[in-house]
């Protein structure tokens, strides 16, 4: 079953687990590749556990799901 991404809210809060661009070490302006790329070097290096960095992954690169991690990361910083 496929999932609908309009129900499924992103990562949010305060912390850096919350923050997909922070969990991937990577900036609001990342492509599809360089989001790609940075999940693959997360993942090698046991950076956040395996659920976090696929929801991080999954939420930026849905753009429903990724606009209110944009709007949020400079809340963050």
């Amino acid at each position: 079953m496929a999932a609908n991404s309009a129900t499924e809210s992103p990562l949010s809060g305060s912390g850096p687990w919350d923050q997909p661009f922070r969990v991937l070490g990577i900036d609001p302006g990342a492509t599809s590749r360089e989001i790609e790329a940075a999940l693959t070097l997360a993942r090698q290096a046991g950076f956040a556990p395996e659920t976090t960095l696929a929801q991080a992954y999954a939420s930026l690169l849905d753009p429903v799901r990724r606009l209110p991690c944009e709007l949020a990361y400079p809340l963050g910083s």
